[in-house]
């Protein structure tokens, strides 16, 4: 599979802090990879940087074949980069139906169609509360909706953010089978996820972080099997 995301040795500080430091990763084409590690590790300030939410002190971010660190965000979205940040973000105050659209602003209102069909084949349940407040949506329903509507940017690329915090054990296990769907239809994802054991069954590759940095990765099958993940990241 070819690369479809690449970044090269990243730092990013929040003034004199490092909050990341020389980080280095890979994603191919419609890959699932997962970032763990304790709160403050990182893991969100590498999606923020990624969507140029944050720009990196050094390093490089290359997103099929072109550097992308450089971009505003926006852009970022036009190359096909949608974020789904930690705690939903939706906006509370308008429609599930405005939601998506806003989810679709930079594109022409053709392409829109399709990608409105896809999302009520992946979330029914928003299909039938077009008309309701956002704010009003229970935290599973937020999170759907948040889901949905970086889909309407028609990405290649989704980060998510911790999707899982707060819900119930059923609702984890339908936003986790939705973004396994997702990723079957060729987009790849990165995913921050405290719960470990998910993370894990979702991605093909983990990456470790620990203060900034990364140290330890490779394919989820054989970190299953080391110790130091099993007793502080699966509490095994």
């Amino acid at each position: 599979m070819s690369t479809l995301l690449e970044l090269k040795n990243i730092t990013v500080r929040y003034g004199m802090a490092e909050a990341v430091r020389g980080v280095s990763l890979d994603l191919a084409e419609g890959e699932i990879i997962t970032l763990i590690g304790a709160n403050g590790a990182g893991k969100s300030t590498i999606l923020k940087t990624i969507s140029g939410v944050k720009k990196p002190t050094t390093g490089e971010i290359w997103f099929r074949g072109e550097r992308i660190d450089k971009l505003s965000p926006e852009k970022i979205v036009a190359r096909g980069i949608a974020h789904v940040p930690e705690r939903r973000r939706i906006f509370p105050y308008m429609s599930v139906n405005d939601n998506l659209k806003a989810g679709a602003y930079l594109r022409k209102d053709s392409e829109i169609g399709p990608d409105l069909e896809n999302v009520f084949h992946h979330f029914s349940l928003l299909k039938q509360r077009l008309g309701q407040m956002a704010g009003t949506l229970s935290g599973g329903e937020q999170q759907m909706l948040a889901m949905a509507r970086g889909l309407m940017a028609g990405p290649s690329l989704m980060l998510l953010d911790e999707p899982s915090l707060g819900l119930a054990p059923l609702l984890v296990m339908e936003i986790a089978n939705i973004a396994t769907e997702i990723n079957k239809q060729g987009v790849g994802i990165i995913l921050v996820e405290q719960n470990a054991g998910l993370a894990f069954r979702l991605a093909q590759k983990a990456y470790v972080l620990e203060t900034g940095s990364i140290v330890m990765e490779g394919d989820t099958a054989e970190l299953l099997n080391d110790q130091r993940v099993k007793e502080k990241y699966l509490g095994i």
